[in-house]
Order: structure tokens, then C-alpha cells, then sequence
């Protein structure tokens, strides 16, 4: 069995900060998606800072203080964001596991 490095994240409000347990540096990403409009009322969504380059979109944020508020949402920007960490391949045996700290 491969092992793979543990990948740490930190569902910040704002940005999320993600990388291997190894990395000096996590990757940071805006934690968001945006719906943006391509003509003729197509749309696309767009994550991380994408997101917050288009000139036209409605910007959707899953959590606040760093606590997911809509688990479907934030769980998309998650893959989106590991799909970045692992160049686009993500080991198919891999897990995850959340750690959320109360709010008080």
C-alpha cells in the first residue's frame, strides 16, 4: 500500500489554507465560488481566485469564522482546492478527516 503525506486544512472565513504536513507554506486559496454568466444565459462556476478575477459574477461564501455553513458547498470548494494541491490527481485511496473546533 502507497502511503501519501498528511494533507492539513484550515476552512479559514476568508481563505483557506491547505498543503502537505512536509510544506514549509500551505497553499492559500479564497474560500468561495462565483456563478459567473458566458452569454446568453449560460453560466459557469468558478473556484478560489478564479472566483475573484471575473469582472461579472455573484460570489457565494459556505462558511463564516471558518465554520462551513453549507456542507454540499464547501465540500466542492474542498475538491477544488485539492485538485490544485495534487496538480489534478488526486489518489483515489485518499481520505479526509475534518477537525471543527467549537465556536466558543
Amino acid at each position: 500500500m502507497t502511503e501519501h503525506p498528511t494533507i492539513v486544512l484550515d476552512n479559514g472565513g476568508g481563505y483557506l489554507r491547505l498543503g502537505f504536513a512536509t510544506q514549509s507554506r500551505p497553499l492559500e486559496e479564497p474560500n468561495c465560488s462565483a456563478i459567473a454568466s458566458r452569454g446568453k444565459g449560460k453560466q459557469a462556476v468558478v473556484f478560489g481566485k478564479e472566483a475573484l478575477s471575473l469582472p461579472f459574477y455573484r460570489l457565494l461564501r459556505p462558511a463564516r469564522r471558518g465554520l462551513p455553513l453549507d456542507m454540499a458547498h464547501q465540500a466542492s470548494i474542498w475538491e477544488a482546492a485539492l485538485a490544485r494541491l495534487f496538480d489534478g490527481e488526486r489518489p483515489s485511496n485518499a481520505k479526509a478527516l475534518e477537525k471543527v473546533e467549537p465556536a466558543f
